[in-house]
């Protein structure tokens, strides 16, 4: 069989069901789609597509939300690359995904709907117990890095807070003290060190290092020599936070690198079924039915065109 989808304009119904994919990886393999006349491939695309109409007009829809593009994540973690901590809560959102589908299925299959076309592909989604909760321990929802992640970790921030507080008691003496030699009356970071505004004309005349100036050129931020010497040991222990951060990345990383598989394969999976259930919500907008493939004849009963207005189109039965 030879057929032009430009002419068919294939490609237009294309983006209309790529539309409806819910995931980057889902909607990439809906673009991928092309017509076929293999006789075996035609039904078993037909039978999974018409599986997920059933699920949605019998049921709803199935739960694609939080699924990211993982594939570099993941490909990171096999050659443990150190993964960040927004990649890490990528995984788990995959994690809750494949979660939450393993219910939903389950409960597919409790309404007793018609149809085991997508059992091969829900039969192979597996769930990694404890590593949403290994991740959890370590990594805020925001992509912070817990104090508790580690006893060192929580070591060092302790004493960098100790310090800061101690550092703040010294400039707001400062503050107080040197009042006139100022432009503003707070404490602020640059280069990652604790300072306070002081005058340009005033900077001689001020006991402290010149740490970085004002885009006006107005304002020089100083380092007073009495917390010249605490700032340095925090410099000190934020690189020994920095070094104990990486560490516990780094075993993380591992952990997740050692569900590779499982975890492609689910992502795998899911982009797959992500895309079944496109075109199957596709099927659903314009009142699609399964058709049945003939030997020799054709027969198209009250058949549309799909991209004229369905409140204009005429329906016509071709034999």
């Amino acid at each position: 069989m030879h057929f032009d989808t430009t002419i068919l304009e294939f490609y237009k119904i294309q983006e209309q069901i790529t539309r409806m994919a819910s995931t980057i990886k889902g909607k990439e393999l809906t673009k991928e789609i092309s017509p076929s006349n293999n006789h075996l491939e035609i039904k078993r695309l037909l039978g999974e597509t018409d599986h997920a109409y059933q699920i949605i007009t019998l049921y709803k829809e199935p739960p694609f939300g939080g699924i990211r593009d993982l594939q570099d994540t993941l490909a990171k973690a096999r050659i443990q690359s150190v993964l960040r901590p927004t990649e890490f809560l990528s995984v788990i959102g995959l994690l809750e995904a494949t979660s939450n589908h393993v219910v939903f299925y389950r409960n597919v299959k409790e309404t007793e709907i018609k149809g085991d076309a997508l059992d091969f592909y829900y039969d192979q989604l597996t769930t990694i117990k404890g590593l949403k909760q290994q991740i959890e321990q370590v990594i805020s929802n925001d992509g912070e890095i817990h104090d508790s992640a580690s006893h060192d970790l929580s070591r060092i921030r302790a004493k960098i807070s100790q310090k800061q507080n101690k550092i703040t008691e010294k400039l707001n003496t400062v503050l107080q003290k040197d009042a006139s030699k100022l432009t503003e009356h707070f404490i602020t970071i640059r280069n990652n060190r604790m300072v306070v505004p002081v005058k340009v004309s005033e900077k001689n005349n001020f006991k402290g290092a010149i740490i970085d100036y004002s885009s006006s050129g107005e304002t020089v931020y100083m380092e007073p020599e009495s917390v010249a010497l605490l700032n340095n040991e925090i410099s000190i222990l934020k690189m020994d936070e920095e070094r104990e951060i990486e560490r516990i990345l780094r075993e993380l990383t591992l952990e997740v690198g050692s569900h590779h598989a499982e975890l492609s394969n689910n992502f795998s999976v899911l982009s797959y079924l992500d895309m079944t259930f496109a075109k199957a919500k596709h099927a659903v907008m314009f009142e699609c039915s399964m058709p049945h493939i003939t030997e020799n004849e054709i027969n198209l009963m009250k058949a549309r065109h799909p991209l004229i207005n369905q409140h204009d189109v005429v329906a016509n039965t071709i034999t």
